[in-house]
């Protein structure tokens, strides 16, 4: 399961709702453990830098402590289901673009892998991924649409660092390809 913490503003998806609320809500973790049918699930929090600090309700990065320690996890209690649940087994995969905004007991109950940016030498690969990847989306095989060497190439001289960027390149190349084979 991945969640883009970064625009969560509540945690209550993560604590569960309490079974006297209109809606009451197991935590979310406590129903994927359930429909995954396995205790030991991973757990992917993009963007665990850019979630809200003390919303209502609290905040993400206080709330994942409980989780992230071993002891609390193995003894968390859903309000909702009114039992502990043994969470000990959850495997967690927090992604962050910057340590300085995540605080320092959540960083210290994880172990940091710093992975650096893609150069220009990985454009091509990650353009035809990117390429497979938009066509699956639109349902087509990936066949029909290939970047051919002066594309890749345009696109290696072009790239910046930035994949979002990429991908908005990728897909116009793509897009103009298709029109064309439309056309013809």
């Amino acid at each position: 399961m991945t969640m883009n913490v970064g625009v969560m503003s509540d945690v209550l998806s993560f604590t569960g709702t309490h079974s006297t609320y209109s809606n009451p809500r197991p935590s979310v973790i406590v129903e994927y453990v359930a429909q995954a049918e396995v205790a030991n699930p991973c757990v992917i929090l993009d963007e665990i830098d850019k979630s809200p600090d003390g919303n209502r309700n609290g905040s993400v990065k206080d709330a994942l402590l409980q989780f992230l320690e071993p002891g609390e996890a193995a003894t968390f209690y859903d309000v909702c289901l009114n039992t502990e649940v043994n969470l000990s087994r959850v495997r967690w995969i927090l992604t962050a673009n910057s340590l300085e905004k995540v605080p320092a007991p959540l960083r210290s109950r994880c172990h940091v892998v710093h992975v650096p940016c893609p150069q220009k030498g990985h454009v091509p690969q990650m353009a035809r991924q990117m390429v497979a990847n938009f066509m699956a989306s639109i349902n087509m095989d990936a066949r029909w649409v290939t970047l051919d060497g002066v594309e890749e190439a345009v696109l290696q001289e072009n790239f910046n660092g930035d994949l979002r960027q990429l991908r908005m390149m990728v897909e116009i190349l793509i897009r103009e390809r298709m029109t064309s084979l439309a056309i013809c």
